[in-house]
């Protein structure tokens, strides 16, 4: 009390007929001429009405919150039913080609699922720990392929956070680039290494697939390859405002640069 004020102070009272009462005071003390304190001037005001009205604000985020975060869990649940019935389909298909097709819609939509399962188990049920997805992507692929071991990957994601809007279609690139990189980049018994980047720039993010393989044939122009997978990062690539490259030579590289002014 010795700096004089003011003071500030919430307090809770019960009335007589029981009912809560919220007042916030303020006081100061006031000093004689030689500097003694010798009155407490302050006010009090009823904030009752104050409070309930925050209270009614929380209560419904706290809503919000759970109705979103079970809208998560039941998206991611579908997903997974979806991916299960196209195994279980897949599996009385004496067709190889349609049960590669098969499995590559289920990565597909086993990448869409892993953005709301972490979302679901996320604090942040709006955002997404972008490093942490692909670390959980990139296995999953190459569990799905099988190589072996002889195919090796890394992971060099900066710390980003992204959205559903954009975590979903860079999740769905880098599944497409992975798993382009493990069915073609490395026939036979051959050994090498992919690559998943994605770099925090001045003015943009930078993703980046890269793997040693033996890259594209000669002469074959990448931008008019007519594959599925290709054509969905082409169009996944306009959607989100980023610039797809091509690089072939000793392996291939894809790189996306993505502005960070659209985000």
């Amino acid at each position: 009390c010795a700096a004089g004020g003011p003071f500030r102070a919430e307090c809770r009272f019960l009335t007589k007929t029981g009912e809560v009462v919220w007042v916030h005071g303020e006081a100061r003390l006031i000093p004689d001429e030689s500097g003694q304190p010798v009155l407490l001037q302050g006010v009090a005001f009823d904030i009752t009405e104050t409070k309930k009205a925050a209270e009614i604000v929380k209560s419904s985020l706290r809503e919000k919150e759970l109705l979103l975060k079970e809208i998560h869990h039941r998206v991611k649940n579908n997903l997974q039913i979806t991916s299960s019935l196209l195994r279980l389909q897949a599996a009385k298909i004496p067709d190889a080609g349609v049960r590669q097709l098969l499995r590559e819609s289920q990565d597909r939509i086993r990448s869409m699922a892993l953005v709301h399962e972490m979302l679901y188990r996320s604090q942040d049920l709006a955002r997404v720990d972008f490093p942490q997805y692909v670390r959980a992507l990139v296995p999953q692929l190459f569990r799905s392929y099988n190589p072996g071991g002889r195919i090796r990957y890394r992971v060099e994601i900066d710390e980003i956070v992204f959205g559903v809007d954009l975590a979903v279609p860079c999740g769905l690139i880098i599944n497409e680039l992975v798993a382009n990189a493990l069915k073609h980049a490395f026939p036979g018994d051959r050994r090498g290494e992919i690559c998943v980047r994605m770099k925090l720039e001045q003015d943009r993010y930078r993703l980046s697939v890269e793997d040693d393989g033996i890259g594209f044939p000669a002469g074959l122009d990448v931008s008019q390859t007519g594959t599925l997978g290709l054509q969905l990062v082409r169009t996944l690539t306009e959607q989100i405002g980023g610039r797809l490259q091509e690089k072939t030579g000793q392996g291939t590289a894809f790189v996306i640069d993505l502005p960070r002014e659209s985000r």
